[in-house]
């Protein structure tokens, strides 16, 4: 409930703010996610997660007090959660809307949408899998929501800017997921099919183009003129 409640605001405030031109942006997003390609990469990460699944316990040992994951978990995990990185990028947005920044504006509304749709994905998994959480806090462990958010974060990025921004954000993406083991929040193979969709939806969401104007010379039957153009 609580997924669903949050997706239905931060959708329509995205909506109210952005006007009518972003739903057939949102309908993209729906189209381009939601291909024969993608259900086979989720399948295949899920695969990879059932396959790993042997492994969990042996993870948790592992990475149990492990430097440096012990040591950068307080900060990988608010970096994952979506308490922290839907109002980030919500308020991020509406910053470059209200300044005016092009490019600033389209890389926000490009994480914003991918963060929700990731939620929209993950949640009704997590609530139908009902897994117990390794510390039996709840049943809310499959997959993990923290390496989703960070590796849609990543695809984003990526995808927008090449492998010198993508790769840290990748890199930072296994401290995220090896911090939620860490702390026995999620299983190994919970993470891992959270990275998987993660990432499936960071790199399928419509990419924005910063609107940019251009100045050419145009012809008119009393001379020539400047044309300014908005270019996508």
């Amino acid at each position: 409930m609580r997924h669903a409640l949050g997706i239905g605001v931060f959708l329509t405030v995205f909506q109210l703010t952005s006007g009518p031109a972003q739903a057939g942006v949102l309908r993209q997003d729906l189209r381009a996610l939601f291909t024969p390609r993608n259900l086979g990469l989720s399948a295949l990460g899920f695969g990879l997660a059932g396959v790993t699944h042997v492994w969990d316990d042996d993870a948790r040992r592992r990475l149990k007090g492990a430097a440096p994951f012990a040591q950068t978990a307080r900060v990988t995990d608010v970096y994952g959660a979506s308490e922290f990185e839907l109002p980030a990028t919500l308020g991020l947005y509406l910053f470059a809307r209200a300044a005016r920044r092009g490019e600033l504006r389209a890389v926000s509304s490009d994480l914003l949408r991918a963060l929700v749709f990731t939620q929209g994905v993950v949640g009704p998994i997590k609530y139908g899998a009902r897994r117990w959480r390794p510390d039996r806090s709840n049943r809310l462990s499959f997959p993990s929501g923290h390496a989703a958010n960070a590796f849609t974060v990543a695809g984003v990025l990526a995808r927008r800017y090449g492998p010198r921004v993508g790769v840290p954000l990748y890199l930072v993406g296994i401290f995220v997921a090896a911090g939620r083991i860490e702390g026995d929040h999620h299983f190994l193979s919970d993470v891992i099919a959270g990275a998987a969709l993660g990432t499936v939806v960071g790199v399928s969401v419509t990419r924005t183009e910063a609107k940019r104007i251009s100045v050419l010379p145009g012809r008119t039957p009393d001379g020539w003129t400047l044309i300014l153009r908005f270019c996508p």
